[in-house]
Order: structure tokens, then sequence, then C-alpha cells
């Protein structure tokens, strides 16, 4: 009989979501290796999709409190029956988290009715704060009234940046820090390269990150920086960008239209670049997590905590406020010169994350009084 698991991730938005959940499903193969195991992934950005479309909730709206609420007793939600609940790892606390979409229908009205008979699990929670205003707590009352019931209703969270275990830790929840479950995606593997082949892979972002939460980012001065790195790069390194995106594909192509670009649509297809990779340049800071699962060094550059994640894999992460042309390239050349040092810290520690995650879910997991999870290997 398979082992039903549902999965709160993000679906078709990001590929760094799909290294995340991957990386979770490789730690929870690894512990029933034997058994089926059912995947019911949920996309968080469309909550409603919880319920299969002919159900009432679907179609109700929440601004009709007694329609809606009657509905809600007809438990036919995607996760009925299901032995475990995992969200996968993503920012969880932010400014105005409480206000997010997935709030009020995934939390309290799917998890908030289940989380007493079936295990739930946040793993790999993040923070996603101005790196020159870290908060040392929550201050925002509904903020803190959200994240205190997600840590209530997990029976185990994982931190993946030492801000988001201090946040957690201030608010009653003792959480284990460990890497980000991205750099579990992908299986390492020796690829034979060309003679004298040397790729750097490039992600660019306008404002080195998703969001400008200080306001003060100039993109002009972030460009001619990135500019100025790929210009030396180029004489050592076939230069590729990596896109994530179609519009980050299309800007590639605009700004920097001297260099390659390529758009991977699948994870496999990912993972095949990365595998080719010498080093990295990126912005898209999963990237940089999941070349140092395989083994692939690079530079990362942002703009908030989530910087914070990519150093926990020892991995130069710079503020893109504090960081020039000059610091970049002598990092990359400082990874360059030493790959094969680099490759074997990186597999290690890959090899020591993986072992941890097993150990708190296995220790989690065997203390469950309810559900009725298979033995665990």
């Amino acid at each position: 009989m398979a082992i039903k698991i549902g999965l709160i991730t993000t679906l078709g938005t990001n590929i760094g979501d799909d290294f995340i959940r991957l990386g979770i499903q490789r730690i929870i193969r690894s512990l029933w290796p034997d058994q089926h195991l059912r995947w019911v992934c949920i996309n968080k950005h469309q909550p409603q999709t919880i319920w299969p479309y002919w159900h009432p909730v679907r179609h109700i709206p929440e601004w009709a409190p007694n329609y809606h609420k009657v509905a809600l007793k007809l438990p036919a939600h995607r996760f009925v029956g299901s032995d475990l609940i995992v969200q996968c790892g993503a920012p969880v606390l932010w400014k105005n988290c409480h206000q997010c979409e997935w709030n009020i229908p995934l939390w309290d009205e799917v998890i908030g009715t289940i989380h007493r008979e079936v295990p739930v699990l946040n793993l790999a929670a993040g923070s996603a704060f101005d790196m020159t205003t870290q908060p040392t707590r929550i201050d925002i009352p509904d903020d803190r009234d959200f994240l205190t019931k997600i840590l209530d209703f997990c029976r185990l969270t994982t931190a993946r940046d030492p801000l988001a275990r201090i946040l957690c830790g201030e608010l009653g929840s003792e959480t284990p820090l460990i890497p980000c479950t991205a750099g579990l995606a992908f299986e390492p593997v020796e690829v034979k390269k060309s003679f004298g082949e040397k790729i750097l892979y490039v992600n660019y972002m306008p404002k080195a990150g998703h969001y400008d939460f200080s306001g003060n980012l100039k993109e002009e001065d972030w460009e001619a920086t990135v500019r100025n790195v790929l210009s030396r790069a180029a004489e050592k390194f076939q230069v590729v960008l990596l896109c994530h995106s179609r519009s980050e594909q299309e800007l590639a192509a605009r700004v920097f239209p001297d260099y390659p670009h390529v758009l991977p649509k699948t994870t496999d297809a990912y993972a095949g670049l990365v595998r080719k990779g010498t080093l990295g340049f990126f912005n898209r800071l999963h990237a940089a997590v999941a070349f140092a699962g395989v083994g692939v060094p690079s530079v990362a550059v942002g703009n908030d905590t989530r910087i914070l994640m990519v150093r926990e894999y020892g991995i130069p992460a710079f503020d893109v406020r504090e960081t020039d042309a000059d610091a970049i390239w002598s990092a990359l050349t400082d990874l360059d010169s030493r790959q094969n040092e680099e490759r074997q810290r990186l597999l290690k520690l890959r090899s020591r994350i993986f072992d941890l995650y097993r150990e708190v879910l296995v220790d989690s997991l065997t203390k469950c009084e309810n559900g009725a999870l298979p033995e665990i290997k």
C-alpha cells in the first residue's frame, strides 16, 4: 500500500523551488526505500487547488462566510488520507508574512484541522529581510500569530539560514539549522570535459534578487559590475547566461548579447548543465546551492537575507550593496585555483547535510503517536 505524502510547494513559477522539493523527496525516499510513495503537490500560490474542482470551497468565496463554513464541512481536500505532510523550503519569515495567500486556505482551513492526526513537517524554512536591517524578533503582531501557528502545527521545523533559526527561537521554537535541501536535488556525477573547456554559468537579475527591500539599489551600477566581471571572465571561460525564466532569457539577450544564454525547461535539463559547469556566478541563490550539491563552486550576489542560506554552504555570497567587480572576480579566481579541493569539500558537506536531515526526520517521525507510518529503514 502506498505512503501518501502531501507537499506544500511552488509549481510552475521558479525552477529553484523544484530543486528544494527534489531534495526533500530524496531524503524521504531514503526513509522508506522499499515502499511506493505517492506524492500530492499543492501550489501554495494557488491554495484553492487543495480542493478538487467540484468542491464548493473552490466556488464559494471567503467573503461569503456562512456558506464558506458550511462548504468546509465536506472534507474532501486532496490531503485527506495523507500519512505525512511537508511544507517544502521557502522564505517563511518576512515582513507582513501573515498576508500570504496560503495563510487561511491552507494553514487554517486544512492543516489546522488535521495536524493532530497527520505529522506535518516544515523543512528548510528561510528568512527574507533587508540585509542591513536584520530583525532580532518578529514585531508585527499578526506575523507573530501566523508564525506561531505554523510552528505549533508542525512536528518539526528546520531553518536553512541562521536568522530564521534566531527568529523561530524568539517565537519559542527550538529549530535546528541545516542548509537548504536544494543542494540535494541532483546526484553528483563526474563528467568528462573537453580539453581546455571551462564553463562559467552566470545568472543575472537587475536587482541582484527578487525585491529591493531597502529601496536604495541602483540597477545600472549592478549591470556595470556584471559587465566588468564578464569581460574578464571571457578571457578564461566560456561564459553562458543561465536563465530561470523567459523574462530573464529576454533580458540576457538584450543586455549581454555577446554571450550565449540557455533556459532549461526541466530539472533534468538543468542537471545536465550543472554537471558540465566549472564555476558559477549567480543572482538566483538556489542556482548556487544546486551547483554546490554536485561539487561545482560559485559566487553568489543577492540583496536580502536569503544570502545567509547560501553562506551555509561555505560559498562566497555578497550583498550587492557591499561588493564590486574586483571582489567578485577575486573570489571566482580563488575558487578556480582550487577546483578539486573545493569540489571535495562541497561533496562531503552534501553528504553531511543529507545525514542531518535523515537524523532529524527519523527522530521526529519515530516519536509519532498519530498516524500509521511504516517502519523507517
